[in-house]
């Protein structure tokens, strides 16, 4: 029987990977490459379109990993029928591996929390949000974003993260939901990965931090490992979290984007 199933969610280039391979690391845990699989079940268009488009989604990462059960893509109208099929390719693969936790990790999921939810199964799922700082992630984004075919202006990527932290947010307070900060992740890996892994309801040992960069590389789809394989594993990450700088205008108003948010959040935790 499944005990929990739980997303990872958040602002792209926040440091969800990592958190990924933290939790999937753990004994009892299972987890799959990003699916993306409610995005494009409630994107745009089409009922018919983005019921079989979630499911080629699962076919399509199935078939690049071959520690994967196939998954068949059936025509349907129904999401609720699609999403059911969905949770047991999830679960009977985790159960089959001996694992009684599944992991998820598409960090746009976060903008499907309350329909992930109304599904059967779903009611009491549970949500990692994953925040990083705003100068990072932002230079980042402007970085990688050509990578995926929809580069950003500085203004754009600002108002990505903002939208997306917000939404993180609005959920803080429910029990079901948990926030993890990348910065402080990284600066004191230990108890933050032992507050985690608490939440999720999974035993830690700090030895499985050396085995991070292997649990990485397995969760990466191929299409990623160009732009993400230099972050794999804790190491890696704090000796490579440099990124792209930016020109003095874009900067310019990166900074002073910052010291506004700031200024108007405070300090959100207790």
């Amino acid at each position: 029987m499944i005990r929990h199933r739980v997303f990872i969610v958040g602002c792209p280039r926040s440091g969800t990977t990592l958190v990924q391979a933290i939790l999937a690391s753990s004994q009892g845990v299972f987890s799959v490459p990003e699916t993306h699989f409610f995005s494009r079940l409630y994107g745009p268009g089409n009922r018919f379109v983005r019921c079989y488009d979630a499911q080629k989604a699962l076919s399509s990462i199935a078939d690049e990993h071959d520690w994967l059960a196939p998954f068949h893509p059936r025509p349907c109208l129904s999401r609720r029928t699609t999403v059911r099929r969905f949770r047991h390719w999830m679960d009977s693969q985790a159960l089959s591996s001996n694992c009684d936790i599944w992991v998820e990790k598409t960090p746009l999921h976060i903008r499907e929390i309350d329909n992930i939810r109304w599904h059967e199964g779903f009611a009491d799922a549970r949500f990692v949000h994953v925040i990083r700082n705003m100068q990072d992630t932002v230079r980042s984004l402007m970085q990688v974003g050509p990578l995926w075919g929809w580069p950003l202006s500085i203004d754009e990527a600002i108002a990505s993260w903002v939208d997306l932290v917000g939404l993180s947010f609005h959920y803080l307070g429910d029990e079901r939901h948990y926030l993890v900060e990348y910065d402080r992740l990284l600066s004191d890996p230990i108890p933050e990965c032992q507050r985690l892994c608490d939440f999720v309801a999974v035993s830690f040992s700090p030895d499985r931090l050396q085995t991070l960069d292997e649990t990485s590389r397995i969760l990466v789809n191929a299409s990623e490992k160009g732009w993400k394989g230099r972050n794999l594993g804790l190491k890696n990450i704090v000796r490579n979290n440099e990124v792209n700088r930016l020109n003095n205008a874009d900067q310019k108003r990166l900074d002073l984007a910052n010291r506004i948010l700031l200024s108007q959040l405070g300090d959100y935790r207790e």
